[in-house]
């Protein structure tokens, strides 16, 4: 076991001792892993280039600590100008490969920490955790009953999105998992020295093989394949970690409400974009989406099947010992007739083991449901659900073949058993069936539209063009047919422009998709940049003629999926609560909500409407939306489902999920929550069990806790009135300036293309996606990921605080001292701006604005209105470190949040030299006349690099 020593004359208290100690383990791995490619970097790529690393390394960690060396700095720079791209290259995936590592060892030694945490038998609950929250309700009294009510009311949706945010392949990050299981086997105490030595070569043929790995896509990646990378988190982690946080839950409640039995729902559900988000990819079609939902079918069924095969060695209870219900013998005798060669082979293999016998046809089944979908969507479409008999049609008829077995075995002295055997495969059943993750279906609404347009003058249904009628000219018509029973889209849809054609057969594959794979196959479907009632009124016509949706008498309808809005910029959102009033108040799709057990679905965009308004105005017009929503919502007397669709990045409404759970207003949770996990996000949190177990437990305590929680009803409701208005004044100050500095300068897109490689990563290949909704140069019609991912680039990270500094500053000035202990008040009480101004603060601390001054000075050159502009934006930075600084009273960032500090500070250097290199390749790309592909590939590490080093893109 290492000890720590601690150096004399330190003057480390004793409370920062222990942050040292603790990150101890850490600090070894990592100088291990860093070793370890230094033998590989020799090896592969010569001591010439191992030299180079060092010097750069060494020569950018010296700047750091004295950035005034004028001469270091020089020195750098031609040392970099005097390499060719190849060399480049090799230096970039040095020091690219070395924060792969990095990002590992920090995650495995999260889990380690877990680990420890977890086996301390006299360890405080851990705060944050399902324990603590459930502790909590005890200790102020709630009764049972009430946390049965916020129980009933649960429920949490994960959802895993195509938007293309992960620099890394797959290929790479089952390499970097199977260096965590290494590193993991390496802190065992018990390992004997040859065990441990091809241990340490296991590590190192890793590393090698990394080298020799792209890591970037050569290729784009298409839309299936980004389906597959969805599901290596779904059936490979969270079907084994998700189980963990009921079986938690249970405990809780056992240990602090022990007089107490609690129904518990399936609230852990997951749901998934890839294959169904349409909206600005042409690459998802109809074929595209049944074929992700076979892919998912396929991969889910077959983990149930290892289940199955695994369960038959544990249950091997014999009749002699135990008897089994009447039910299972009534099954057994049933399987006899339907399978007798099963049945027979079952019984002369385990004649006196009922369990296994059950457990045999029950794999035969499983077997046969994983065959039994038609190849294609044309088949579904044609032959209709035809499957094999012998096959399960749905994940329910499987349940209840486990609960014949788990029945018998409760009743026959088997409880221990069913408990630690059988309850985890029930609970992955029930959550994941057989088809993991529920797909939602997204398009644009303007697509909707045009399509019906087209349906309707081609066949000639209005006098009038269908675009030329009024809004309420539309909207009647649309009722009216919603209202009808007659068809209005012919089988034959040739007759019909070809996107038109791609619509009609994306609402058959929903039909076809819930006949053959099941009811739970499918989500919602969601309308991007909703603005008014007819964009629903429109898919629900087309759910209609798929026969989805339709009319009875006495105003009742049959509907089966959600239609959800969702809004994204600043006036949608502000439009948001008037459109749901409207919807609402029209019978048809209030009789519509109603059958869907008057809950209504509604997304909020978290990255567009960062972007359409900044973080501030952004964050507080989605507070306020979910306010007046779900006052919209109890006049009517429905409940919500929020989605939230939140980014990875800060800058596209990403952070923390606990806190972001807990900042929300009162009362809009209701128990439910959705939102959406993106790019390296999934991986981060999803990649390993352990951490996947954290992660899913800190979002179902929040939600717990924030549906639960009296303080915050308790508040004093004028108290909360005057914060509530002063975030109004600042989010109006905040706005005004974000929209003068990125919509109102006309020289603010130059800008954005002058200094960052926005140019490149189209050529990235992240994603099946494009990067622009259209071919315009227009921010509006930039995504907001490449919009992110552009500013992070260069350290500006602007997102995530433009405007914020002007807002606080100007709001402060006509009587500073007293606005500024409101302020500090704020940030102490109100959970919504302590979150926004976290968040604030952290990319404030990631932001570098002396490689952003280079990336200006370097790409730039003499350009006046760019310098111009750097030179507000920069006092624009200045301005707001230093004023969130006198609000949390703090002399330094993160001065609360001393392991992330210390993150941001060790990384900083090693970072640096990535930037240069990007700099000097940018440098020389946007001087070359013709495009060179080996630039380019050096160009795309160095943007893997600096994603890897910042650990964040978009």
């Amino acid at each position: 076991m290492m000890v720590a020593v601690r150096w004399k004359g330190s003057s480390l208290n004793d409370a920062t001792w222990e942050q040292e100690a603790k990150h101890q383990p850490l600090r070894e791995d990592i100088r291990h892993l860093g070793h370890v490619l230094g033998q590989v970097l020799r090896e592969q790529a010569g001591d010439a280039v191992y030299d180079l690393e060092e010097t750069l390394r060494q020569g950018f960690k010296q700047l750091r600590a004295q950035p005034e060396d004028v001469e270091l700095q020089s020195r750098l720079e031609g040392l970099i100008q005097d390499l060719d791209v190849n060399t480049a290259a090799r230096v970039l995936r040095a020091f690219t490969l070395y924060f792969q590592l990095a990002n590992l060892a920090e995650e495995h030694h999260r889990v380690r920490r877990v680990r420890q945490y977890g086996q301390a038998v006299d360890a405080p609950v851990s705060e944050g955790s399902i324990r603590a929250v459930i502790e909590g309700f005890a200790s102020r009294g709630l009764s049972p009953q009430a946390v049965q009510n916020g129980l009933r009311q649960l429920s949490i949706e994960p959802v895993l999105t195509a938007h293309p945010t992960e620099a890394l392949r797959r290929t790479v990050l089952e390499k970097l998992h199977g260096l965590e299981e290494a590193l993991s086997q390496r802190d065992s105490g018990v390992l004997e020295p040859a065990q441990r030595r091809r241990l340490e070569a296991r590590i190192g043929a890793e590393i090698e093989a990394l080298w020799q790995t792209d890591e970037v896509h050569r290729r784009a990646p298409t839309v299936l394949d980004e389906v597959r990378h969805g599901l290596y988190f779904v059936d490979g982690v969270l079907f084994d970690a998700a189980p963990w946080v009921v079986e938690e839950l249970e405990e809780a409640l056992k240990e602090y409400y022990p007089d107490h039995l609690f129904d518990l729902p399936n609230f852990l559900r997951f749901g998934a974009w890839m294959g169904g988000d349409r909206d600005g990819n042409p690459f998802v079609t109809a074929e595209t989406t049944y074929q992700a939902l076979r892919i998912a079918h396929q991969r889910i069924v077959q983990r149930h099947l290892r289940v199955a095969q695994d369960l038959a060695t544990d249950l091997s209870q014999s009749v002699h010992w135990s008897d089994i219900s009447q039910g299972l013998q009534t099954a057994l005798r049933d399987d006899a007739e339907r399978f007798p060669a099963i049945m027979a082979e079952a019984l002369e293999r385990n004649p006196f083991e009922p369990y296994r016998q059950k457990l045999a046809v029950i794999q035969h089944r499983l077997r046969a449901t994983w065959g039994a979908w038609p190849e294609n969507l044309q088949t579904a479409l044609g032959a209709g659900a035809q499957r094999a008999h012998e096959g399960y049609l749905d994940a329910g008829a499987l349940a209840e073949d486990l609960s014949l077995l788990a029945d018998s075995l409760r009743t026959h002295r088997g409880e221990r058993v069913a408990r630690e055997r059988l309850a985890t495969w029930q609970r992955q059943v029930a959550m994941f069936g057989f088809h993991g993750a529920r797909l939602d279906i997204r398009q644009h609404a303007q697509v909707h539209f045009e399509a019906l347009a087209s349906v309707v003058d081609t066949l000639r249904l209005t006098s009038t063009p269908f675009e030329r009628l009024s809004e309420a000219e539309a909207t009647n018509w649309v009722l009216q047919e919603l209202r009808g029973r007659r068809p209005l889209i012919p089988h034959d849809l040739t007759a019909l422009p070809a996107l038109t054609q791609e619509v009609v057969q994306t609402f058959r594959a929903l039909r076809a998709c819930r006949d053959v794979f099941g009811a739970d196959v499918l989500g919602s479907c969601i309308i991007s940049m909703t603005t008014r009632p007819l964009d629903l009124y429109v898919v629900l016509l087309f759910l209609k003629e798929a026969g989805l949706f339709r009319t009875e008498p006495a105003g009742r309808v049959r509907s089966v999926h959600q239609v959800v809005p969702l809004f994204e910029t600043i006036g949608d959102l502000r439009a948001a609560p008037r459109i749901l009033d409207e919807l609402l108040t029209e019978p048809l799709y209030r009789a519509h909500v109603r059958q869907l057990g008057d809950v209504q679905e509604i997304m909020l965009g978290y990255s567009d409407s960062n972007k359409d308004g900044g973080i501030f105005t952004s964050a507080w017009e989605l507070y306020q939306a979910q306010q007046a929503l779900w006052a919209v919502a109890g006049r009517h007397g429905i409940s919500l489902k929020l989605f939230h669709g939140r980014g990875g990045s800060v800058g596209r409404g990403g952070g923390p999920s606990h806190r972001a759970i807990l900042a929300q207003p009162p009362g809009t949770l209701g128990g439910r929550i959705k939102v959406t996990e993106q790019g390296e996000v999934i991986s981060h949190k999803y990649g390993l069990e352990p951490l996947a177990r954290r992660n899913l437990e800190l979002v179902t305590s929040a939600v717990l806790e924030a549906t639960l929680r009296p303080e915050l009803h308790q508040r004093d409701p004028l108290e909360v009135g005057r914060w509530q208005a002063v975030m109004g004044e600042l989010s109006e100050l905040a706005f005004s300036a974000y929209r003068g500095w990125v919509y109102d300068n006309p020289h603010f897109t130059h800008f954005l293309q002058a200094v960052t490689p926005i140019d490149i990563l189209s050529d990235l290949r992240l994603g099946s996606r494009p990067a622009r909704r259209r071919t315009s140069l227009r921010i509006d019609d930039l995504r907001a990921i490449p919009w992110v991912f552009s500013w992070t680039q260069p350290r500006m990270i602007l997102p995530g605080w433009l405007g914020v500094g002007t807002a606080l500053e100007s709001w402060c000035a006509p009587d500073p001292q007293r606005r500024l202990e409101v302020l500090r008040a704020m940030a102490r009480e109100f959970p919504f701006f302590r979150a926004l101004l976290s968040n604030v603060e952290m990319t404030l601390a990631k932001a570098d604005m002396a490689i952003a001054k280079r990336y200006v000075a370097v790409l730039a050159g003499e350009d006046s209105s760019v310098r111009a502009l750097w030179d507000s934006l920069e006092s624009e930075y200045e301005r707001c470190v230093r004023v969130v600084l006198r609000i949390l009273e703090q002399s330094e960032l993160l001065a609360q949040q001393p392991t992330l500090r210390r993150s941001i500070a060790v990384r900083n250097p090693y970072v640096d030299p990535i930037n240069y290199l990007q700099l000097e390749l940018l440098r020389r790309q946007r001087s070359q006349a013709q495009s060179d592909e080996a630039l380019l590939d050096a160009l795309k590490l160095s943007v893997s690099g600096i994603a890897a080093g910042l650990r964040n893109t978009g």
